[in-house]
């Protein structure tokens, strides 16, 4: 496996991690309206787990709706 198919995604998460926490600490530093603005990277957490959520329940909705072809006819 080329190393650039794991290198370059990695870097990418890393960059938009921190960019997002940068503009959450710049940004959001004044806003502290509800409960969850309080905690240290929070929407990138959010983000992460609703991303984890979702492809989870694509893979559980494949299993239901592709049909595997090893009992079929031949």
């Amino acid at each position: 496996m080329k190393k650039w198919l794991v290198i370059v995604p990695v870097a990418l998460a890393v960059a938009a991690g921190i960019t997002g926490v940068l503009i959450e600490w710049v940004y959001l530093s004044d806003y502290a309206s509800h409960w969850w603005n309080e905690i240290p990277a929070f929407y990138l957490l959010y983000g992460l787990g609703s991303a984890a959520i979702t492809l989870l329940i694509a893979k559980g909705l494949q299993r239901l709706l592709v049909q595997s072809e090893k009992g079929g006819e031949s």
